[in-house]
């Protein structure tokens, strides 16, 4: 799989599809890898050119140095810059939504519009992220696998979505993990999210514990023009739990916006 140099330091990322299509970036949540979009990947991937790639610290990228949530946005910048596209659709979930609010206010010229999924614009909880932290540096994450895997999904969730997510998740490399949830905890769009302009579909999940529906209700209320789409039967990772209703939802917000 491709790899971008960065201050030496590696971004892995695949892009691919139709040669003169729209791009339509995709942007992983804390403790997964680009793989995580496999489900949109094969549904949409004979209209769109689709870059995704594994946030610094996940996968294949190298971690570098700690950074805000804006730094991860500088990485989408990057990989824009490096593959010659002007102007993108952009899809991020949790960890990957923050780097969608950080991108849309940095380079709103980049953006043909913007999907926001789980996520908010403050994940609060200090006192549960420093214990993340602690446990994942000490443990690394096999140590806190369960309690991710209760705030990811519902009950309800297959076993072997929950058996793959766990896979995923201790694949990541403990520092990588814990420098995101350092730029997790400190990132706050509170006062900027009224800047966005990018037209904005929130997606959240009535199961999510982890950002739950209200988080998404604020977030759009913030952002002028934004939708919320609520899914049914979905956790934290709704793109996989409900992926159909995932898919559809992000595909008729896409119809809607195909010039930004």
């Amino acid at each position: 799989m491709p790899e971008l140099e960065i201050d030496g330091r590696r971004l892995r990322y695949e892009f691919s599809g139709p040669g003169d299509a729209p791009v339509l970036t995709f942007a992983n949540s804390l403790g997964t890898t680009l793989e995580m979009w496999a489900p949109q990947a094969a549904a949409l991937g004979d209209r769109y050119r689709l870059l995704r790639f594994d946030a610094r610290g996940h996968g294949g990228s190298d971690l570098g140095d700690a950074a805000p949530v804006e730094s991860f946005a500088d990485d989408v910048l990057s990989l824009l810059d490096h593959l010659g596209i002007a102007q993108t659709h952009f899809c991020g979930l949790s960890l990957g939504g923050l780097t969608g609010q950080a991108l849309a206010i940095a380079a709103p010229d980049r953006l043909l519009s913007l999907t926001l999924a789980n996520t908010a614009v403050q994940i609060p909880g200090d006192a549960l992220w420093n214990g993340r932290i602690a446990a994942v540096r000490a443990g690394g994450l096999e140590s806190i696998a369960e309690a991710v895997l209760a705030r990811w999904l519902t009950p309800d969730a297959p076993p072997e979505l929950r058996t793959h997510l766990e896979e995923m998740l201790c694949s990541i490399e403990r520092e990588g993990y814990a420098r995101a949830c350092i730029a997790v905890r400190d990132a706050d769009f509170r006062d900027r999210a009224p800047a966005i302009a990018a037209p904005t579909l929130v997606i959240s999940g009535d199961g999510d514990t982890a950002t739950p529906p209200e988080m998404s209700e604020t977030l759009a209320g913030l952002i002028p023009g934004a939708r919320h789409v609520m899914l049914k039967g979905a956790g934290h990772i709704s793109n996989l739990e409900q992926a159909a209703a995932f898919t559809d939802a992000l595909r008729a917000h896409l119809d809607r916006h195909p010039e930004g």
